[in-house]
């Protein structure tokens, strides 16, 4: 029988511990936006092309930006692939996690055919996955490795200690592992808390600042060929 985690730590600590810490990056992430309330200004003075072109360049932007995760440099395959794999792999397991909270309060081990695991398993391969082409690349590319900031390295390192664990976990779980179970879930645990504390300050604040200054730098262009924002604003160093 797979071993209840609700019985190792209870589901109100990690609720607690966790809305405190979402609360702490929501705070923190709001107010990297208004420090770049310069550079996205021009969102706000878009409504001045009309809500129906306003709304146009928002959706043409998720659709690149965010669904499609389009990448400029030469649209290189294998770092969209890994974009798209971390991005959705991410969402997906956020998924699984909001939707056992809402389902499974209780926390008691679901069958591994539920909708919910095969989300989340789903998810974590594609994490794993996008995690290890981005590996490969950083361990084989002196460039790209040489470029590479600490912010970046330690987001990835949490990324990967988060969804090996979690995978880990699951398999002790299922084994009834329990001399293992706890040591191997508690680590599971720090990690995403981790990962969660550090988002301000690693690449994971990129997944909504780099989209918010390419919808800026969309609306501005769009401002700029009526002839209504001048000069033309230079976006998006702020995360470079």
């Amino acid at each position: 029988m797979p071993v209840n985690f609700a019985h190792l730590v209870h589901p109100n600590l990690i609720d607690i511990i966790g809305i405190s810490i979402g609360i702490l990056v929501i705070v923190a992430v709001l107010a990297e936006i208004v420090r770049w309330r310069k550079a996205i200004s021009p969102i706000i003075q878009g409504t001045s092309l009309g809500w129906a072109k306003w709304f146009q360049i928002l959706s043409q932007t998720i659709k690149s930006e965010v669904i499609f995760q389009q990448i400029d440099i030469g649209f290189e395959k294998a770092k969209w692939i890994s974009h798209s794999l971390v991005m959705w792999g991410f969402v997906m397991l956020g998924a699984s996690t909001t939707l056992n909270w809402i389902y499974n309060p209780s926390g008691y081990p679901l069958p591994i055919w539920h909708s919910v695991r095969i989300i989340g398993n789903v998810g974590g391969l594609f994490l794993i996955t996008g995690l290890a082409i981005i590996a490969v690349k950083y361990t084989s590319d002196s460039v790209t490795r040489d470029c590479g900031s600490t912010g970046g390295y330690l987001f990835a390192f949490l990324l990967i200690m988060a969804g090996a664990t979690g995978f880990a976990s699951e398999f002790a779980s299922e084994l009834n592992a329990v001399e293992i179970v706890y040591q191997v879930y508690l680590i599971h645990l720090l990690s995403c808390a981790a990962l969660l504390a550090t988002a301000p300050f690693t690449k994971f604040v990129h997944a909504i600042g780099r989209p918010l200054l390419r919808l800026s730098e969309n609306y501005n262009a769009a401002l700029n060929s009526q002839r209504i924002l001048i000069p033309v604003l230079k976006l998006g160093v702020e995360l470079q």
